[in-house]
């Protein structure tokens, strides 16, 4: 596999895609972790491991359970039960990919990545069942099973569960037949007389595997760099005395530049609980034969294989970072020095100094097992730098430039490793690299450039031309949410290293070699000589092809970025380890007001502790937001979903909407969203970034809020004012809170710059402590994240009863819908959209309002419930442009309280008799909150808890140790 086209799968949110197709969304976004796989039939529920795919960037899922693997887009497929065309054109459709899609884009990947994925899984699950089909397996395929002692296990069941786990046999015109297709068919070929004539094999022959005659049945090994991805094979064969290894890769992207990546062998090998024996290493072997023999040997007593890879790297084709899985596993390479000292120093690896030859590991199998070779190259592996240092003071000078060669060290690298060498081997290091190259060679056209301490360097035919004076590395690539590019350049002088942040479209219009000189001469007052014209052009992707730099996406986007393991504000960032980077954003949003552009970071402030420690109903505010902001920013690392906010009363909305602005959050104007629908407006203005955002409806929008705003997971990061009939039907949802104060609006005052100090401060804290909160129920974890502010307060000098005094302010219609929807009645009875009381069949008939609420005047013995029309709340809802209430939730919760006394079913529908003392005692509390005071009273809160219909959650959060 080589630089594969970047996957379709690549375009859109994986997180996103979970909360289209109906499952819940991730705790964390960063990569990898584990959750049920929904899509296991079995008894046995397997555990899906989604991964990040280094290749094509994107995310790879894989369960072994129900053996699934496949991309994102494969992963939505199988869960809707549609085909992948259908699925893309369902995902496009919500809106979840980065740029519109065209017919090639779909094309191009159900060919190239979908359809060639399946016919190479289909030809590997073949060749692994052929040796147990002994009908169908020649002379050739039995000499080569017994050469590797796999003879004994060829029986169906004992092959199923040992060999076939690792090898396979195949035909040579199978394989011919998977890479070159055509290959063996009889076609028209034109010599070159000019005439035609019919001949077998007219396909690509450069493409074939197999070169010469000979070949029949070989041996099949996979290579893997993801489980249940193949990216290469292995084939021996031809001779069974002298046998011929054959590598090929496989082309995921069909790109058909030069092959660099080719996966290891035996992955399947070291995946699960690792030996007790060996501990957490893995052996990584260059030698086929040594490999296949010790895996073979295993296999005659045990099932389960041993840790043990196999490696292809020559000087084209290197092996790709191993699984996320095995990152914690030490690698242990075996094999000549030249080869493994390059793989180990990729990997940080060790190098086994214990050798054998491939004959004598072959008889000497017979008396002693392959764990016990194992532990001998385990007890003689040391760390690749000391086998260096070994190299440097025995092997001969022309033996250390080409070891020092191959280990394609960078100019940087090359400074570090002289100061560790140090003594002898030091000094011979550095006589030896000024006459070595020190980092990668790329082929350009007839030229070979070549990165040295000097710079670059272009060599054609035995003669050099300097390309610029110093190495110019691309260290990241940050991508912003709306698609833009900036390059985080790096230039290494003799003595540091420069670095700067230049904009995709700044080199548009210059260079990179003009955009380092100026930059150079305006900072450092350095001087890049560097050759014009042709190179100049060739100056970025020279850069890139040196550097293999990160890719970072949403990198403009304020909040927590799973890439670089921070919190980011626009000024600065606070570190996964509580640390402050005062750097600010590398990528500037280009549209819309920045949140939180104003906060600054987090420092311990005594004033702003006493200050927000006041009981006001400000202060109540205050920290009910600060709580939803600091649930959301936390929600793309350790909460399930973010949580929308609806301020409901004149003082939350108004006081609410400078709390929120003095806490960071931005803001967004529907009234200007040029010709865009109010719920696409606010989607787009809520996506861009963790931070809520305050919606600005303005007196002329009257917004249809309709069950689309549900839907879209863009309304759940918005902070929205709506009326109370509005403000109570959307927060009977999940997913919603709704901040109640009907108090008088009051100045915040000096009480806005305290309020900037809690969200930087806290989140250091967080991160300090290196403590993530898990939450019981995804009810509670808003709650929980208040009585965490609270504890943080209270070490700050703070009172924390100010902060939890926010739950009365708080209110989740979701988990009370009963109470909701009398607080909702009482509203609709206030506002005379409505009518409660007795009602006779002359007031029926005179009434302008619907009548909702009944008093029963029969003498049925139902005297002490009421009757409650509940489908007349619903349209009045629906006159108001406001989506209906769903009623069983609240019939649910009635029942619960016991208050549902039954129903009675007439000509108008069914209405609900509903216990008069439950609905006297609620009623009375919610017209007491509903009633505003005075301005010189707003000043006071109520020590008293709220009611027993009230959300008031009995526990406090529990804490696990995790780094966010």
């Amino acid at each position: 596999m080589s630089n594969p086209v970047r996957s379709l799968a690549s375009r859109v949110d994986w997180r996103k895609v979970f909360a289209v197709i109906g499952l819940e969304d991730p705790r964390r976004s960063d990569l990898p972790q584990s959750m049920l796989c929904p899509l296991c039939e079995t008894g046995e529920t397997g555990m899906l491991t989604v991964m990040s795919d280094q290749v094509l960037h994107g995310q790879w899922f894989h369960c072994a359970t129900c053996q699934f693997a496949g991309d994102v887009i494969e992963f939505a497929a199988r869960v809707l039960n549609c085909s992948i065309e259908q699925t893309i054109n369902y995902c496009d459709s919500h809106k979840l990919f980065e740029t519109s899609l065209c017919d090639d884009d779909v094309a191009t990947y159900q060919s190239q990545q979908v359809q060639y994925r399946a016919r190479i899984k289909k030809f590997w699950e073949t060749a692994k069942r052929a040796p147990a089909q002994s009908s169908t397996m020649g002379t050739c395929g039995r000499l080569l099973l017994r050469r590797y002692s796999l003879q004994d296990l060829i029986y169906r069941e004992t092959w199923n569960s040992r060999g076939g786990q690792l090898f396979g046999i195949a035909e040579r015109q199978e394989i011919e037949n998977l890479f070159a297709p055509k290959s063996f068919e009889i076609q028209e070929r034109v010599n070159r007389q000019g005439q035609t004539s019919r001949r077998r094999g007219g396909g690509p022959g450069n493409r074939r595997v197999f070169s010469g005659g000979d070949w029949d049945e070989v041996l099949v090994i996979a290579h893997s760099d993801l489980p249940g991805r193949v990216v290469g094979f292995t084939f021996i064969g031809r001779d069974f005395d002298q046998p011929e290894v054959t590598f090929k890769r496989v082309n995921l992207g069909c790109c058909v530049s030069r092959p660099r990546e080719s996966g290891f062998g035996f992955l399947e090998a070291v995946n699960g609980i690792p030996h007790a024996a060996l501990g957490r290493h893995v052996f990584v072997f260059l030698d086929v034969e040594i490999a296949s023999l010790l895996h073979a040997r295993h296999f005659r007593d045990g099932i389960r294989p041993l840790p043990i890879l196999l490696a292809k790297s020559t000087r084209d084709v290197r092996p790709l970072s191993l699984p996320p899985d095995l990152a914690d596993c030490k690698l242990i390479f075996c094999g000549p020095q030249m080869e493994t000292l390059p793989l180990a120093k990729a990997y940080n690896g060790l190098v086994s100094m214990y050798s054998v030859p491939e004959l004598e590991i072959q008889e000497n199998l017979k008396h002693r097992s392959s764990l016990m070779f194992l532990s001998l190259f385990q007890r003689r592996a040391i760390p690749w730098t000391e086998a260096l240092r070994r190299q440097l003071s025995t092997a001969p000078k022309a033996h250390v430039e080409v070891l020092l060669h191959s280990l394609q060290l960078s100019p940087h690298e090359s400074e570090v490793l002289q100061r560790g060498l140090g003594g002898v081997e030091g000094e011979r290091f550095a006589e030896v690299t000024p006459h070595r190259l020190r980092g990668k060679q790329i082929p350009v056209g007839p030229f070979t450039v070549e990165e040295t301490k000097e710079g670059w360097i272009a060599r054609k035919s035995g003669t050099e031309q300097m390309i610029c004076s110093y190495p110019i590395r691309i260290e990241s690539i940050y991508k912003s949410v709306t698609g833009n590019v900036a390059y985080h350049v790096a230039v290494y002088l003799p003595n540091e290293t420069f670095r700067f942040i230049a904009l995709a479209r700044d080199l548009n219009r210059a260079t990179l070699f003009d955009m380092v000189a100026n930059e150079l001469r305006d900072q450092s007052h350095e001087h890049l000589a560097f050759a014009r014209h042709k190179w100049a052009k060739q100056s970025l992707s020279l850069a890139l092809e040196f550097s293999e730099p990160q890719m970072i996406p949403f990198a403009d986007r304020v909040g927590w970025n799973a890439e670089r393991m921070r919190f980011q504000f626009p000024q600065f960032a606070v570190l996964s380890t509580g640390d402050v980077d005062s750097t600010p954003m590398p990528v500037v949003p280009e549209c819309g007001p920045i949140p939180a552009a104003d906060l600054s970071p987090p420092v311990p402030s005594r004033q702003a502790a006493e200050m927000l420690s006041q009981p006001t109903f400000a202060t109540g505010v205050i920290w009910a937001l600060a709580a939803c902001v600091a649930h959301n920013l936390l929600a793309g690392n350790c909460t399930r979903q973010s949580i929308g906010v609806i301020l409901d009363g004149p003082f939350a909305q108004e006081t609410g909407g400078k709390v929120a602005a003095a806490l960071g959050c931005g803001c967004a104007d529907v009234q200007d969203r040029r010709h865009q629908s109010v719920l696409k407006s606010i989607s787009t203005a809520c996506g861009a970034h963790d931070f809520p955002t305050v919606v600005n409806f303005g007196f002329p929008s009257k917004p249809d809020v309709t069950t689309d705003w549900i839907d879209d997971p863009h309304i759940r990061h918005a902070i929205l004012p709506l009326p109370s009939h509005a403000a109570i039907a959307v927060a009977l949802n999940h997913g919603f809170v709704r901040l109640r104060s009907h108090e008088f609006p009051v100045p915040l005052g000096s009480l806005a710059s305290a309020a900037g100090w809690i969200i930087p401060s806290y989140l250091a804290d967080l991160c300090r402590r290196k403590k993530l909160m898990d939450f019981p129920s995804p009810h509670c974890e808003l709650v929980s994240v208040l009585h965490d502010m609270a504890s943080w307060f209270e070490r700050n000098g703070g009172n924390p009863k100010a902060a939890l005094r926010a739950e009365s302010v708080l209110t989740f219609d979701a988990i009370a819908p009963a109470r909701a929807f009398v607080e909702l009645i009482e509203h609709l009875q206030s506002n005379q959209e409505i009518a409660c009381g007795i009602r006779s069949e002359m007031d029926a008939a005179n009434s302008k309002v619907p009548v909702a609420v009944i008093v029963p005047v029969s003498d049925d013995g139902q005297s002490d419930a009421i009757q409650v029309r509940h489908w007349v709340i619903n349209e009045v809802l629906r006159r108001k442009r406001v989506l209906a209430i769903q009623m069983d939730e609240v019939q649910t919760d009635l029942e619960f309280h016991s208050a549902m006394r039954g129903t009675i079913e007439n000509d108008e529908g069914i209405t609900w008799l509903i216990d008069a003392g439950w609905w006297k005692q609620v009623s009375t509390a919610v017209r007491q909150k509903l009633r505003p005071t005075s301005t010189s009273k707003a000043t006071k809160v109520s020590n008293d808890g709220p009611s027993e219909y009230e959300y008031h959650p009995a526990h406090r959060p529990c804490v696990s140790n995790s780094t966010p």
